[in-house]
């Protein structure tokens, strides 16, 4: 894909890199609502691997089975949708997870932006496809 990457020794984990340095290759107005968008999801998730710490990490969502980590506590509502993360459920999650996945604990991120809201399904599944 042409893309070069640097590495540099850092006390941060190899996947809070990756989104680091993919927000920062977007165009200014992109890379500013990404911003906002990954600090909001950064409230609750990790993007780094098994960190199910406050919610389930996103850091291989893309592909994965719905509810499928070792997070121990989904919603029923999650846990009783089933299915894949594809392209489509993980922008309808974002756009709003209780219509996805009534009584979710998931609120809505507040991601209004068609446009933001791909971005950010193209850097989780560019992230699965790193690592």
């Amino acid at each position: 894909d042409d893309r070069i990457i640097f590495l540099t020794p850092s006390d941060q984990q190899a996947e809070q890199v990756f989104v680091s340095n993919y927000i920062e290759e977007l165009p200014a107005g992109m890379r500013e609502r990404m911003t906002q968008a990954v600090a909001s999801c950064a409230q609750c998730h990790s993007f780094v691997a098994n960190d199910h710490a406050g919610a389930p990490s996103l850091a291989r969502v893309y592909g994965a089975d719905i509810a499928s980590t070792s997070f121990g506590n989904y919603s029923d509502g999650l846990q009783q949708r089933g299915g894949r993360w594809t392209r489509e459920n993980l922008l309808a999650f974002i756009d709003d997870p209780q219509a996805f996945a009534p009584g979710t604990t998931m609120p809505d991120p507040g991601v209004d932006d068609a446009r933001t809201r791909e971005e950010i399904v193209d850097m989780l599944d560019e992230m699965r496809r790193s690592f």
